[in-house]
C-alpha cells in the first residue's frame, strides 16, 4: 500500500490543500496528522467553495475514509460545528474517524493562551489565542485529555451534549480570564507573584479552571 506525505516548508499557507484536493481522487485515506484549528483551508469543487479547519479535505469524496489523528490537538465546537455545516450541504461525514489518541483543547487551553501572550507585552508571538499551544503543552507533559476519555463507554452523541452543558459554564472562567488580562495590562500585578514561579493573574485562571473542571465531571456523570 502507498503512502503520499505533503509536508508544509513554510509557516503555512503553501497551497498543502489544494494538492491534497488533487491527490486524493487515487487514494483510500485522507490523513492530517498535526496543528489544530487555528488555520484552514478552502477547497473549490465546481462552482463551491468549502472551507475547513480540522476536518480533511478528502471529506469531499465519497470514496474517502478522512482521519484526525492522533498528533492533531480538536476543538469539539469547532469539529460539530463544521461537521453540520458539511453536512447541511449534502457532504456525508459518517465516514469521518478521530483516533482516540488524539488530545482535546478545552477552554481553559485558550484562557491560558490569551494570558501568556498578554504577558509577553512587545515580545508578543502573535498567536490565534485558540488554545493550540498550551493543549499541545499538556501532551508533551502527559496532562491532556485524550479524544478516549469522553468517547469509550458512552452511548453515541454523548460528547456533543457533554460539550453543549460545559459550554454552558464558559462565561465564568473568562471572566476571570478578562479581570486577570486587565490586571496584566495595567501593570497591577507585574511582580506580584505567589512563589516562585506563578503571577497572581496566572493563578486565578487557574483557579478558575479547576473549579470549571469540577463541575465538568460533576456534569458529566
Amino acid at each position: 500500500m502507498s503512502v503520499t506525505v505533503v509536508v508544509g516548508a513554510q509557516w503555512g499557507d503553501e497551497g498543502k490543500a489544494k494538492v491534497i484536493d488533487l491527490l486524493a481522487a487515487d487514494h483510500s485515506h485522507v490523513v492530517r496528522y498535526q496543528g489544530g484549528h487555528n488555520a484552514g483551508h478552502t477547497v473549490v469543487v465546481g462552482d463551491q467553495r468549502y472551507a475547513l479547519q480540522l476536518i480533511p479535505s478528502g471529506v469531499l469524496y465519497p470514496h474517502i475514509i478522512p482521519v484526525i489523528a492522533n498528533g492533531v490537538v480538536v476543538d469539539l465546537p469547532t469539529l460539530f460545528k463544521e461537521m453540520d455545516t458539511l453536512e447541511g450541504r449534502g457532504v456525508d461525514c459518517s465516514r469521518l474517524r478521530v483516533s482516540s489518541q488524539a488530545h482535546l483543547i478545552f477552554p481553559w487551553h485558550q484562557a491560558l493562551d490569551a494570558l501568556y501572550e498578554a504577558g509577553r507585552g512587545d515580545a508578543r508571538i502573535g498567536t490565534t489565542l485558540k488554545g493550540i499551544g498550551p493543549a499541545y503543552a499538556d501532551k508533551a507533559r502527559r496532562e491532556g485529555v485524550l479524544a478516549a476519555v469522553e468517547a469509550t463507554a458512552r452511548p453515541p452523541g454523548t460528547l456533543r451534549r457533554l460539550w453543549s452543558r460545559m459550554d454552558q459554564g464558559r462565561s465564568g472562567l473568562y471572566l476571570i480570564l478578562l479581570i486577570s488580562l486587565f490586571l496584566l495590562m495595567t501593570g497591577q500585578v507585574p511582580e506580584a507573584t505567589i512563589g516562585p514561579v506563578f503571577p497572581v493573574a496566572e493563578l486565578a485562571v487557574l483557579l478558575g479552571a479547576l473549579i470549571w473542571t469540577v463541575n465538568l465531571f460533576r456534569l458529566a456523570r
